[in-house]
């Protein structure tokens, strides 16, 4: 009986065989599994997980599988792909499953039920074709070690990529593997050590066994940085116990012999006699009480795990810091240590804190030798950055690292302390900057601070040249690419002589050099919008070859983003391609990266990315400028929308991506070219609107020499003529334009013509807008954006009150704006609605006062108090109005009406005179912590270590990092702290990133404007009030900043960040605590702050805020958390407080 319709086949393979490939083997195998195809249902059951399979010789694609009827062949399945893409012809689809339990059942399904099941398919031909995928699996062993990772991280799963980081920290056997396996994942499946096996950072070890397997160059070290410190310390551990128990079973234990004592009695047992043997070393009593000592703990307190490849210096746990990894340095010699000189120098170290140095925590004497216990540095050893730069690191990097090594050992010198030993393996460059690691308790004299003034003289010299350079200052080649301004060069071999010399003096001199140097090399930047060009400050970077700048301008185009291997060869080739595309990118990448210095371009994503700054770029610096105008356009601010137009069109140097080809290049610059126009059109729109009509109509004159068929513009220069009267000019025009078009122009356009003809024989139009006046009693003084800011406003008002944006526009006026609101627009309504919102106006301008007169001139009888708004109406207007709350003026024909200001709270001294006490926050209102820019890299740091650490479920189930609302929010790192203060230890490990984060920060951070006059203000007699301070910033930075600046607030009463994450603002219960040791009432207090979870703490206890809003955003959010109160700077307190 045949087999069909009541047997079914399932192949179990990886389609990594032979048999799988091309050849013999594989020709007979495909004859069988085509056989079996015709006549059975067949599937393939494949061990590796699915993402891997485009790597295998059967790769399959997903859809949906269909079936005729049931236990219906392979062959006549019905298999529709989700990409739409036609199957080869002559191939039958083969369905593939991988080992999980929903996709066993939906193949059970579609045999059984004939029933349409989602699914993947591999075609099956006749015989096997030559895998796509095998030139590049070939290429990607001699990819560097960072793309190697980085390829791997963007193609594996997170739990093959978190097994990869612990595999490091050992052998990459499998059976060390597979141990490491099973202690790390909580459900170890073979699927992701097979990705790590599978990924090509592995190799196989050369007449070694099956199984046995080496990293390769590189890879081991980038791995590690994947790692958190607390995960390496324990998987460390895990595989020191391990790998002791087995040594220790085996008798080759590293310092460990195995002692036994006989029973005494010949006749003690068969217990006893198994221990006994024939002696085999005699050992003194000393040795005896070492060997049984200590529990495996030196000192009593570290565990010692390896050797740094430094002589005397381990690699430890602390255990009584929770395993915090630490570094151990013994001092051993014949002769004995002068203990009390090395507990004085030692004690002295402890004392130093710098970002720029390991600190040293922990000294002692044991067993007669000295030792010193240091932090321990994560991060690149600064000898692996000069193998990648073997003739000298480039300008951006000298730059980078010189100044902090220089700050650092001058700084170890203030403190009374030598370095000794300084040499590039002492230097960890760490995300924050370079940390010197190699400090020895040596005493300090001027010959130890000479010698590390030129052990200093030798490391820059090494940074400069290269180490193998000798000590000449001169690289032997010229490296394109790699050659230093000359102020840079200058300036480093003048320091590197002078630091070389004995004389303290000339060594001093050389130290002031290095410290001079800017904290970063000239910017880079990049320029498309005219001829391709690359400049290093005002000097050019050459790129010889037009692939190389086909492939940077397409690279530019997307600047910040990865761009794939097919975007980047189509830009370079056009429509012909080469056959070996792929590999002719990654060397144009190469080049790049040589020109442009390491780290600029980088593998990521399955393609490439040019690592800088968008405003570096000049096309992305266009675009920005264009979206900026436009929200400032929206936003009714016409004057800096204008401005910015102003300044992108300024960019333009001529027909963009200029000597680039091909279909890339084009587009874009038919999409820059458009953008122009579009830009140069809203400029002139915005000029009218601004009542600019003499310098637009100039623009327009040269825009139309450029483009003279151009309707828009010749009907823009119309609209400014009108306004500006002229008869002449665009009537003289018009034929013209009919004449270079060959027909009639726009309606639009006639229009304008008509209404310009009329006005030549009329004078003027018979439809006269309606003017109104909003200015300021007083002169705005110091608040430089006020008029800009009342133009918003107006703005605003007007549209609310009926004016759509066409119907009215602004021109400047003194102190204020007049605003011409067109005739089709009812008066009755605008007025009603601005009656209704000017007294919240006037509020928001406090102490500037406001006229607003409706088609007539403010008269000069009119009073005018600078805390009322102040209206006034022709007798026409108020007739029609009919408001009791006018009164008319005497003498004059007009009415008017004063209207308070809406402040329901009074003045800012009103508020702050009850104060017996006030509360300032910290990081915004006393301090700015983070240079612009870095609160948001801190936030990216915290975001990291989110990532790493997430649950390996969660990623599988597609959950997002973070709460609802994703991450983007996260502006600041308090921000992911306060969303993840409920995870546990993630929470913890946040709070301690944090935490050095933070206390790193802390040494940069600068004042904010007048709050140290404020701290003295408040402080000061003849009131003098009591201060406190509540942040959620770390203890240790906020005392650190309070000691340095010299601030007269008592320790008891800054209350900062507890490890209790729960109570972190806007929790009142830290201002609560504050109140308490203040001993006064919330009614009697007042806190001062920056930030919206300190408004919101303080209005959840009744406390009086005022909130410090530098610019209109930050305004908006404390006005939305309650705050009755905002300044734009401190200085207001501060004269309130003076005047109060």
């Amino acid at each position: 009986m045949p087999a069909t319709g009541r047997t079914v086949t399932l192949v179990v393979s990886d389609c990594m065989g032979p048999q799988w490939h091309e050849g013999p083997a594989g020709r007979r195998w495909f004859r069988t599994l085509r056989r079996w195809a015709d006549h059975l249902p067949l599937a393939v059951l494949q061990p590796l997980p699915e993402r891997l399979w485009p790597t295998t010789a059967f790769p399959a694609a997903p859809g949906l599988l269909g079936a005729p009827h049931a236990a219906a062949p392979s062959a006549v399945l019905d298999f529709s792909p989700y990409d739409g893409f036609a199957p080869p012809a002559g191939t039958v689809p083969v369905p593939v499953l991988e080992v999980a339990p929903a996709w066993l059942s939906h193949w059970a399904t579609l045999v059984a039920d004939a029933r349409a099941v989602p699914g993947s398919v591999a075609r099956l031909g006749a015989a096997p074709a030559a895998a796509d995928g095998e030139s590049r699996r070939e290429d990607v062993t001699l990819l560097p070690a960072e793309e190697l990772v980085l390829r791997f991280r963007s193609t594996a799963s997170p739990e093959a990529f978190r097994l990869a980081g612990h595999l490091a920290l050992g052998e990459p056997h499998l059976p060390v593997m597979r141990l490491v396996h099973g202690a790390v994942s909580r459900r170890p499946r073979p699927q992701h050590l097979a990705e790590v096996v599978l990924s090509g950072m592995l190799s196989q070890v050369p007449g070694g066994t099956p199984g046995t397997y080496a990293f390769r160059e590189g890879v081991r070290e980038v791995l590690l940085g994947t790692l958190p410190r607390s995960a390496r310390g324990r998987t460390r551990q895990l595989l020191a116990r391990v790998g002791g128990l087995i040594d220790e079973r085996a008798g080759v234990g590293h310092g460990v012999l195995r002692a036994v004592t006989g029973g005494g009695a010949a006749g003690a047992g068969a217990a006893a006699g198994a221990g006994a043997g024939e002696p085999f070393a005699e050992v003194s009593e000393e040795s005896v009480r070492r060997l049984g000592g200590g529990g495996g703990l030196f000192a009593g307190r570290y565990r010692m795990l390896r050797r740094t490849g430094r002589l005397h210096e381990w690699l430890a746990e602390d255990s009584r810091s929770d395993d915090e990894t630490v570094v151990v340095r013994t001092y051993p010699g014949a002769a004995p240590w002068p203990r009390v000189n090395f507990t004085g120098i030692a004690r002295r170290l402890g004392l130093i804190s710098h970002p720029g140095l390991a600190a040293i925590t922990d000294h002692g004497i044991e067993d007669g030798i000295p030792y010193l216990v240091r932090e321990f540095i994560d991060g690149r050893g600064l000898p692996a950055l000069l193998r990648t730069s073997p003739h000298g690191l480039p300008a951006a990097q000298l730059t980078a690292l010189i100044p902090g090594v220089a700050e650092a050992l001058a700084a170890l010198h203030d403190r009374g302390a030598a370095h000794g030993a300084l040499h590039s393996w002492n230097v960890i460059v760490a995300p924050d900057g370079p940390v010197l690691t190699g400090i020895e308790a040596e005493e300090f004299n001027a010959a130890r601070r000479s010698a590390d003034l030129r052990a200093l003289g030798d490391l820059v010299a090494a940074m400069y040249v290269g180490e193998g350079a000798g000590r000449e200052h001169q690289p032997p080649l010229p490296l394109e690419g790699l050659d230093l301004p000359d102020w840079l060069r200058g300036e480093l071999v003048a320091a590197i002589d002078e630091l070389r010399f004995h004389d303290m003096h000339d060594q001093q001199r050389g130290l002031e050099r290095l410290l001079r140097l800017p904290a970063s090399a000239p910017r880079r930047r990049y320029e498309l919008l005219g001829p391709v060009g690359v400049f290093e400050g005002d000097r050019p970077v050459v790129l010889r070859s037009p692939r190389q700048r086909a492939m940077l301008c397409v690279l530019l185009l997307h600047v910040g983003q990865p761009v794939s291997y097919d975007h980047l060869v189509a830009g370079v080739w056009g429509d012909a391609p080469p056959g070996d595309g792929a590999r002719l990118v990654q060397t144009y990448a190469s080049r790049l990266r040589t020109n442009l210095g390491p780290g600029s371009v980088e593998h990521r994503d399955g393609g490439y990315v040019l690592v800088a700054e968008p405003d570096d770029v000049d096309v992305a610096r266009f675009r920005r400028l264009g979206d900026d105008a436009e929200e400032a356009r929206a936003a009714g601010d016409f004057a800096r929308a204008r401005g910015l137009l102003r300044d992108a069109l300024a960019l333009w140097r001529g027909d963009p991506l200029q000597g680039v080809t091909g279909p890339v290049a084009e587009d874009a610059r038919a999409g820059l070219l458009q953008l122009r126009v579009s830009m140069l059109r809203a400029h002139a729109a915005l000029g009218l609107v601004l009542g600019e009509f003499e310098d637009t109509a100039a623009e327009l004159r040269t825009v139309l020499q450029e483009f003279p068929d151009d309707e828009d513009f010749h009907r823009l220069l119309g609209e400014a003529l009108r306004h500006q009267r002229g008869e002449d000019e665009t009537p003289a025009a018009y034929p013209t334009l009919r004449a270079a078009l060959g027909t009639e122009p726009s309606a639009e356009l006639r229009e304008v013509h008509r209404e310009l003809e009329e006005s030549q024989s009329t004078g003027a139009s018979a439809h006269a807008p309606t003017p109104i006046a909003f200015a300021f009693t007083a002169r705005p003084g110091w608040q430089a954006d006020t008029l800009t800011k009342l133009s918003v406003a107006v703005s605003e008002l007007l549209v609310r009150g009926g004016a759509g944006a066409e119907q009215f526009e602004l021109l400047p006026r003194e102190n204020g704006w007049d605003a011409a609101v067109g005739a089709d627009v009812p008066m009755g309504p605008l007025l009603n609605q601005i009656l209704r919102e000017l007294p919240s106006l006037v509020w928001r301008f406090n102490g500037l006062g406001l006229v607003v007169a409706v088609d007539v001139q403010p008269p000069s009888a009119l009073p005018r108090p600078d805390d009322h708004a102040t209206v006034v109406l022709p007798r026409a207007l108020h007739e029609a109005l009919d408001d009791p709350g006018f009164q008319p003026l005497p003498g004059t024909d007009t009415w008017f009406c004063l209207l308070p200001a809406a402040d329901p709270d009074g003045p800012l001294t009103a508020t702050l005179a009850p104060a017996d006490a006030v509360v300032l926050g910290f990081d915004g209102t006393l301090t700015r912590l983070y240079a612009p820019g870095k609160a948001r890299d801190a936030a990216l740091r915290l975001l990291s270590l989110v990532v790493r650490e997430r649950d390996p479920e969660d990623a599988l189930r597609g959950r997002p990092v973070g709460r609802a609302g994703g991450t983007s929010e996260f502006v600041h790192p308090l921000d992911v702290l306060r969303a993840f203060a409920q995870e546990g230890s993630l929470a913890a490990g946040l709070h301690d990133q944090l935490d050095r984060i933070e206390r790193q920060a802390v040494y940069s951070a600068r004042p904010t404007a007048h709050s140290n006059a404020l701290v003295g203000m408040l402080r000061g007699r003849p009131r003098r009030r009591a201060l406190a301070v509540v942040t959620d910033t770390a203890p240790r930075a906020v005392a650190t900043y309070v000691a340095t600046h010299g601030l007269d607030i008592p320790a008891d009463r800054i209350s900062c960040r507890t490890t209790d994450l729960s109570r972190l603002l806007p929790d009142p219960e830290p201002l609560r605590r504050v109140l308490e040791r203040l001993d006064v009432p919330a009614g009697r207090c007042l806190m001062i702050g920056s930030a919206v979870a300190e408004a919101t703490a303080a209005r959840a206890l009744g406390l009086p805020f005022i909130g410090y809003a530098p610019d209109d955003r930050a305004r908006e959010r404390l006005l939305a958390a309650g705050a009755r109160h905002t300044v734009g700077s401190l200085a207001q307190i501060v004269d309130a407080v003076r005047g109060g």
